[in-house]
C-alpha cells in the first residue's frame, strides 16, 4: 500500500499533495498572508468516499470541511452513511390513503408525523 501511495503521489503537484495529506501553508511575505484552503476541484477518489462512511471520517481523510462533505453528498443524492431514515418503498405509498394513519404507522413502523409528511407528496 505504502509504494502505491508513493507513486500516486509522485503524480500531483507540491499544492495538491499537501491538500491531500492535510498541510497548509501561508503564502505572503514571511509566512503572514493567506492561509491556504482544499482545492475546490474534487478527484475521483474524494466521490468514492461519500456515503461509503459518515461525513467526519470522509472530511478527515480529504482535509475537506464536514459541510462541504455534507453539501456534496446531497448535491449529489447520495445517502448518507448508516442513514436512520427510511426510505418510502412502492408499497408503502400504495397503503396512503387506504387505511387510517395510525394503522398504516403501525404496519410500517413509522411514526404518525412521517405518514401525514408523505401524504402532500402521494397526491400530486
Amino acid at each position: 500500500m505504502f509504494k502505491s501511495a508513493q507513486t500516486y503521489l509522485a503524480e500531483k503537484s507540491d499544492r495538491e499533495v499537501a491538500r491531500i495529506i492535510g498541510i497548509r501553508r501561508k503564502v505572503g511575505k514571511g509566512g503572514r498572508g493567506k492561509l491556504l484552503r482544499a482545492a475546490n476541484k474534487w478527484e475521483k477518489w474524494e466521490f468514492e468516499l461519500l456515503g461509503k462512511y459518515p461525513d467526519q471520517e470522509v472530511a478527515r481523510r480529504t482535509g475537506r470541511r464536514v459541510s462541504a462533505i455534507n453539501f456534496k453528498r446531497r448535491a449529489l443524492r447520495i445517502r448518507m452513511y448508516n442513514s436512520p431514515v427510511k426510505r418510502w418503498k412502492d408499497w408503502d405509498r400504495k397503503l396512503l390513503g387506504k387505511c387510517s394513519d395510525d394503522e398504516l404507522a403501525e404496519r410500517t413502523g413509522r411514526s404518525v408525523e412521517a405518514i401525514r409528511g408523505m401524504r402532500p407528496f402521494f397526491w400530486n
